[in-house]
């Protein structure tokens, strides 16, 4: 008899133009294969109501109801007030959740990130197993946005993290198996919790072969001359926006101090204003959404990812190693990765550093390819997709045989 599993994801997993997105659909497609999968999932994009039929393709049953927008900051915000966590406000829907309670009993639950998990208490009926997918560490990454803020906002985002580390306590020590995108934020879970047993890394993943796809295709940059530097994302995402800004202002005038006709692009969905009027400039291009990333990264000449903040793994370094694109970026973009700087990749902290370290791979061509094909490997021995899902089956076969002890992820 095939067994049934509820995927429970804060954000609908299609199309995979974000990282949280691409590791969801990733999970979501390996599982759909031996489960009968009824997924449940927010929409916050009014055009990704678009593609429930595409998800309907995959899974046996699709629930989708809208989350965030004015209706959720307001439940967001209730929650904060009332000393709980504004996530589960924002991204929960009490329409759908009303409906949770006719579903029958599921052999597994798979719950993607913290803020998903306020739908398992409208369940009838608690799954037998339960795996939930934190991805990163949410509170720490609230809590160092509160350090570098100020003002109410920083306060409030201080109140954020304090009641999600609560939540995560909570949800670790009620899953059977707890998920972490990397093993330095899986031992940051364990500390903060308190909790060992249970606790896995288990890394994103990158389709190889679609992303070296990309130099075959045509390029989209037309007569550009200059050497052409990219920054791949969902550019409304607040790390990106501020690195895509540091990056034009600081990094982008010292290239062109050597290379008067480098060029920058910003490419991604969503373009936050700020970005926008970046576009404006005649060395800056924002795209906005672009129906296929491949050509946008495949042609340029360096991937940068000039990430401040960043915690977990960037998918798109991992994209750019795929695609043999080179790549520059901060500590922060690569700790994420076994990638380790001046073999895989060269890292930079200061806009001077950053800027020295392109212009050594524009003159550098044989550096440049060095980096590219050791980069490259790395990507097919340790980070295709189908590793992370023998990984994953893995862990679930350890939740329902606990005499099965999965090795630790550290060393794959």
């Amino acid at each position: 008899m095939t067994r049934t599993c509820l995927f429970i994801a804060h954000r609908i997993p299609y199309p995979a133009d974000k990282g949280d997105k691409l590791r969801a659909l990733a999970w979501l497609r390996h599982l759909a294969k031996t489960y009968r999968v009824t997924l449940v999932a927010g929409v916050d994009d009014r055009a990704d109501w678009a593609h429930g039929p595409a998800l309907a393709e995959i899974v046996d049953k699709v629930l989708l109801a809208p989350a965030g927008g004015l209706k959720g900051k307001i439940r967001g915000g209730m929650r904060l007030m009332s000393g709980k966590d504004l996530s589960r406000g924002y991204f929960r829907d009490p329409a759908l959740a009303g409906k949770l309670a006719d579903l029958p009993r599921f052999d597994l639950a798979f719950v993607y990130s913290s803020g998903a998990a306020g739908y398992l208490d409208d369940l009838a009926h608690p799954p037998s197993r339960l795996m939930i997918d934190f991805v990163d560490v949410d509170s720490a990454k609230w809590e160092q946005m509160a350090e570098e803020g100020r003002g109410i906002g920083a306060m409030l985002k201080g109140f954020e993290a304090r009641a999600l580390a609560e939540v995560e306590t909570e949800l670790a020590q009620r899953a059977d198996a707890s998920l972490l995108a990397t093993e330095p934020e899986a031992q940051l879970f364990r500390q903060r919790t308190g909790l060992y047993s249970g606790i896995h890394a288990l890394e994103n993943g990158v389709d190889t072969a679609y992303w070296a796809a990309g130099r075959a295709l045509p390029s989209p940059y037309g007569t550009k001359q200059g050497p052409v530097m990219i920054l791949t994302g969902a550019m409304d995402y607040a790390p990106n926006v501020e690195g895509a800004q540091w990056f034009a202002e600081e990094i982008l005038p010292r290239i062109q101090a050597s290379h008067p006709g480098a060029h920058f692009v910003i490419a991604g969905a969503r373009p936050a204003a700020s970005l926008l009027k970046l576009g404006q400039r005649s060395d800056i291009t924002v795209t906005g959404r672009v129906e296929d990333m491949r050509p946008w990264l495949a042609h340029a000449d360096i991937a940068v990812a000039p990430l401040r903040l960043a915690r977990g793994v960037q998918n798109k370094v991992l994209e750019a190693m795929a695609a043999q694109v080179p790549v520059v970026a901060t500590r922060a973009a690569l700790e994420g990765i076994d990638a380790k700087a001046d073999e895989q990749a060269l890292s930079a902290e200061t806009p001077e550093s950053f800027a020295a370290q392109i212009c050594l791979l524009l003159s550098e061509p044989e550096t440049a390819a060095r980096l590219t094909q050791a980069a490259n490997q790395l990507m097919l021995e340790r980070y295709d997709w189908s590793a992370k899902t023998a990984r994953l089956d893995a862990l679930i076969a350890a939740m329902d045989d606990p005499a099965a002890h999965p090795a630790p992820l550290a060393a794959q």
